[in-house]
């Protein structure tokens, strides 16, 4: 997967869980990831997948697994 498709795919995953987040760590990883792009952080970095690994677990703790129950 080439640096473009990995950062959409980041994306993707960051984005379907949005909603499954408390606001304030939303918010915190658009300021965390706007200040790695102006240092000049590429998109498809580490750093980025573990903001992303982070807002996925919370959004399945928030969701304490009622996603299976649907």
């Amino acid at each position: 997967m080439n640096e473009d498709d990995l950062a959409m795919s980041y994306a993707a995953r960051l984005t379907a869980v949005a909603d499954s987040i408390p606001l304030a760590m939303l918010e915190d990883i658009r300021t965390r990831l706007g200040d790695w792009a102006l240092s000049g952080g590429s998109m498809s970095a580490d750093y980025v997948l573990h903001l992303v690994q982070n807002a996925e677990r919370m959004a399945a703790m928030n969701n304490g697994g009622a996603e299976d129950e649907a």
